[in-house]
Order: structure tokens, then C-alpha cells, then sequence
């Protein structure tokens, strides 16, 4: 990683003691543990990347953009939601989105039941609770090779949030 510029070059003439405390003492703490170091921490408390629902294809008529619901942040969700749900089952073995919405559903569930879960293991795949295994299999009743999805390790903290705050993030 190369150092970015430092948004300050130090003070100004005009300034006065007290405003250049602070740019004095940042560049001390960089250059007492390096510029990455500092970087990492600061990052460390910064708030999660927020990633948005997307809820209507951009080729859907305007009807469904107005019907379509909307977040602001898919990846933060109670641990009463179905996306909660959805990443137990995935953080207990690798699952299809079929197998991961039989097991939720089940057989007899209604279409949009399938649908909605299905949505919802999109979302936790853009909030980057599950990724690609690697592996295919063929979902019952359909010839085509489906991904196995495993949880990520983002999957397994938003898992201990729901544990321990009742909320993903």
C-alpha cells in the first residue's frame, strides 16, 4: 500500500498554536507506528459500506419500480427477517438458493414465498455474506447446474451481531 497524500501540510502562518495541535499530533502518531497502520485503524471504526437495494430491473416497466421495495442497506436486517433465516441455514452446511428456500419454505410454500427467498439470497450475496463455492449441483426437478453458496466471514460476524444486538450491522 503507498501512502496517501495527508490532507494537511502542515500549518499555516496565520494560524494559531491551538489549530495546529491536532495535524502536529496526527503525523507524530504516523510517523510513531507508519501510515498504514493508522490507516487500518481508522478504518477499523469507520460505518459498513452501505449497499442498496436493487429492486426492479432497469428493463421492468415504471410499475414495478413503484411496487418494488426499497432499502436503503440490504446487508442490515433483524434477526427476525428472512434474510436472518436464510444465513443460519447457509452459516449450517453450503446450499443452492432452491435447497436454502426448501429448507425455509418448504415444499408446498407459495411461488412468492420462492421468489422473495430467493431475493433475499441476492441480497445477502451483494451485502457479501455468501460467496461461490466453487461447486454446481442440479436442483431437483430441473436439469440446469445451480451454485453452491457458502457464508463468508462477513456472514459469520453479521451472525454474532444478530446474536448479540438483534440486528446484522
Amino acid at each position: 500500500m503507498t501512502n496517501d497524500p495527508l490532507p494537511f501540510d502542515g500549518p499555516a502562518e496565520d494560524e494559531g498554536e491551538d489549530e495546529t495541535v491536532l495535524p502536529f499530533l496526527i503525523q507524530t502518531i504516523i510517523q510513531d507506528f507508519g501510515y498504514d497502520a493508522v490507516k487500518q485503524y481508522v478504518l477499523y471504526f469507520a460505518p459498513p459500506s452501505i449497499v442498496p437495494s436493487a429492486p426492479a430491473r432497469w428493463t421492468d416497466p415504471e410499475t414495478s419500480h413503484l411496487a418494488a421495495k426499497r432499502s436503503i442497506d440490504v446487508g442490515r436486517f433483524s434477526s427476525k427477517s428472512r434474510q436472518a433465516k436464510l444465513l443460519e441455514l447457509f452459516a449450517m452446511r453450503d446450499l443452492t438458493d432452491q435447497g436454502a428456500t426448501l429448507h425455509l419454505v418448504g415444499s408446498h410454500g407459495a411461488p412468492s414465498a420462492f421468489d422473495g427467498c430467493r431475493r433475499r439470497c441476492s441480497d445477502l450475496r451483494a451485502a457479501g455474506y455468501l460467496m461461490d463455492s466453487g461447486r454446481k449441483k442440479k436442483n431437483a426437478g430441473s436439469d440446469d447446474l445451480s451454485v453452491i453458496w457458502s457464508i463468508t466471514d462477513a456472514g459469520k460476524a453479521a451472525i454474532r451481531s444478530l446474536e448479540e444486538t438483534g440486528w446484522s450491522r
